[in-house]
């Protein structure tokens, strides 16, 4: 653990430009900065403040924006992790209810001699109060509260790890739907071009002008352009029925909704001038978050788990009243009593040990499982944000290389106006500028997916 401590509060992670970490970042300066536990963690942002502020406005788009909302209402997955919220919430209030007396009221009626005082049978009516309370002195109960409260942060953390998932898959959707479309219309866009190109070239064969290789050439090419409609249109059903399951809808219920956004394109979020990832957000990661209040509950446990090797001591009353029939000698009402107890094991074959033992593995294993944690979100983190920032290189370059693509395609159409070359030539620039084309829908998706994974290794939504 202290590896992946030292790690974490050691490394930023910075491009476009450095700067040095705050003092307080000192693990060895400030070794309680990571560790304080707080029994009332903050309550969790808004939803109409976290629609107003989540990471997918930076998209500007509409559809996007309105299904958030409709998931964040909607979503079964959120609905499941709130009750799991709710559950460990009610176990930290039964838990904490453990430092006070337990009082209860009771009653019995019975008819026999068997009584002190008695020599013959008689009716016992008797009511009262009783009271238990078992002193914390060793601990055990202020340990089995930690553990709980613990518990109910990691429900939350985990409740935020599910929000995020949701959100992040959502708008991975909404990418690879709005690819599929664009790509559906870039593609008619270019059969439209290519069937007017080899009704032009069957005519020039036709008149003898050209050579029946090149109109071959040209309907060749309009076949493969051709294969990216079924795909995309596979791709785009695919995208619309995760949509429909991540908002607890049956399957076409979006499809209005989708159609009046089918003619909408998507664009990159573009990286700030210098981007810096504080390492607090790192640390406020869901599943960092998790795996930490794992770690503290397993060592409550632990302490709990110790504290019954040690005896229990505990106090009780009663206060009540009697009523008996005949001349039977009783204590006059009301009748009261406080007691004093202590209990503590003395032979119990090793079982409280093999507890204790049990209950340090699953605190170690806890301990290293925060530090697996810590390790995988920086990885995690470092990838995204790698995978993004190249990704818009990528878009940048693709940009240039397709208008390139269509400068040589006016300077080849022009050569060949002027019979400088032939229309080989000029299919063949056709060709390369229609795959790049689509590859620049690819690539612009692709560097929007990774905006999306950056927003969600950083713990964002």
């Amino acid at each position: 653990m202290n590896r992946a401590l030292a790690l974490l509060f050691s490394t930023t992670l910075m491009t476009g430009g450095c700067g040095a970490l705050p003092k307080e970042y000192d693990v060895l300066n400030h070794p309680d900065t990571w560790f304080t536990q707080t029994e009332n963690p903050a309550p969790p942002i808004p939803t109409e403040e976290l629609l107003k502020t989540g990471w997918w406005q930076r998209f500007e788009d509409p559809l996007l924006t309105e299904l958030t909302a409709q998931l964040l209402s909607e979503n079964l997955d959120l609905q499941i992790a709130a009750t799991r919220v709710e559950e460990a919430r009610a176990v930290t209030n039964a838990q904490r209810a453990n430092w006070l007396p337990e009082f209860s009221a009771s009653g019995t009626v019975s008819r026999g001699n068997r009584q002190i005082g008695l020599s013959k049978p008689a009716s016992i009516a008797e009511g009262g109060f009783d009271a238990a309370w078992e002193l914390d002195i060793f601990g055990r109960t202020s340990a089995e509260v930690s553990a709980s409260v613990a518990r109910e942060i990691a429900a939350m953390a985990s409740a935020d790890d599910v929000r995020q998932m949701v959100i992040a898959e959502l708008g991975r959707s909404v990418i690879s739907w709005r690819q599929a479309q664009e790509t559906i219309r870039t593609t008619q866009s270019l059969l439209k071009a290519q069937d007017d190109q080899i009704s032009l070239f069957s005519t020039r064969v036709k008149a003898g002008l050209a050579d029946a290789s090149s109109l071959e050439r040209a309907r060749a090419q309009r076949e493969q352009t051709a294969t990216n409609l079924p795909l995309a249109e596979a791709s785009a059903a695919a995208a619309e029925y995760q949509m429909t399951r991540l908002l607890g809808k049956e399957p076409g219920a979006l499809a209005a909704t989708l159609e009046g956004h089918a003619q909408s394109s998507f664009l990159v979020p573009t990286p700030e001038n210098t981007i810096e990832i504080p390492l607090d957000v790192i640390r406020a990661r869901p599943d960092v978050r998790v795996a930490r209040a794992s770690m503290l509950a397993a060592q409550s446990d632990l302490a709990a788990a110790e504290a019954n090797l040690w005896p229990r001591v505990t106090l009780g009353g009663f206060f009540g009243a009697r009523d008996i029939s005949g001349n039977a000698i009783t204590a006059d009402n009301p009748l009261w009593a406080l007691a004093a107890g202590v209990a503590m094991p003395v032979l119990d074959f090793g079982r409280l040990r093999s507890e204790v033992d049990a209950a340090d593995a699953a605190s170690k294993r806890a301990a290293l499982a925060y530090e697996n944690a810590v390790l995988l979100a920086l990885q995690e983190t470092h990838t995204a944000l790698s995978d993004y920032l190249n990704g818009v290189n990528a878009v940048t370059k693709q940009q240039e290389a397709y208008d390139y693509r269509v400068e040589a395609v006016n300077l080849a159409a022009e050569r060949f106006r002027h019979g400088l070359t032939d229309m080989t030539d000029l299919t063949t620039t056709e060709t390369e500028r229609d795959a790049a084309a689509i590859t620049l829908i690819e690539r612009r998706a692709a560097a929007a997916i990774a905006y999306i994974r950056l927003q969600k290794a950083l713990g964002k939504g």
